[in-house]
Formats: structure tokens, C-alpha cells, sequence
């Protein structure tokens, strides 16, 4: 049996391996949901704002569903999408599991502390 010493050096030998192997994981995880950009700009000047709008309108058309410029549409925006890399969905999935496992796991430990704790009170 282990004694009380040689168990939290172990615990604390298993929790510095898990930080070493987390850490590269939440850098990729919260490194790709960072945005990277111009937010907007406000000008002073309206009459340029109003002359983009103008330009931007598309002419009339007739109103209700138009089932082919809807699919091309939706074709154009998935062009836009960039999608994640395979190492990168499997790095992101990989934390995720590991959250949720950690979470998951204290969340049982507060548990079994308060029935252990409501048992010597109780």
C-alpha cells in the first residue's frame, strides 16, 4: 500500500504530465477562435455610407422563394467556409473529451464529498 507521501507524489507527477500534454492543445483550441480583422470603421462622412448602400441594393425582384438562387447562394457562402484541418479536428476533439472527462469527474468528487460529508453531519 502506498503511504500518504508516496501518493501525492504521484498525484502531482500525473498532474504535471497532463499540463504538459493539455497545454499545446488549448493554445491550438483557443488560437483558432481568435478573430483576426478589421471590426468596422465609422465615417463621418453620411453621403458616402448612403452611396454604398445604393450600390450594395440588388435590383427588384419578385417577391417569395426562388429555390435555385437559394441553392446557389448557399453554394457560394460553403465556398467561403474554411474548414478545420484533420489534425485540427482531432486536436479540438481530443480537449473536448478531455473537458468534458474532467468536468465530469469533479463534478462525481464534489458529489461523493457532500453524501460523505451529509452522512457524518446527518
Amino acid at each position: 500500500m502506498l503511504g500518504q507521501r508516496e501518493f501525492w507524489a504521484g498525484l502531482f507527477t500525473l498532474e504535471q504530465s497532463l499540463v504538459g500534454r493539455v497545454a499545446p492543445l488549448f493554445k491550438l483550441l483557443f488560437h483558432s477562435f481568435t478573430a483576426v480583422g478589421d471590426w468596422g470603421t465609422v465615417t463621418k462622412d453620411k453621403t458616402k455610407d448612403k452611396e454604398k448602400n445604393k450600390e450594395a441594393e440588388s435590383p427588384e425582384t419578385k417577391p417569395g422563394f426562388n429555390a435555385n438562387a437559394f441553392i446557389q447562394e448557399t453554394k457560394e457562402e460553403l465556398d467561403k467556409v474554411v474548414w478545420p484541418s484533420r489534425q485540427q479536428l482531432i486536436s479540438e476533439s481530443v480537449s473536448v473529451v478531455l473537458m468534458v472527462t474532467l468536468s465530469t469527474t469533479l463534478i462525481y468528487l464534489v458529489d461523493q464529498f457532500f453524501n460523505w460529508a451529509a452522512g457524518k453531519v446527518f
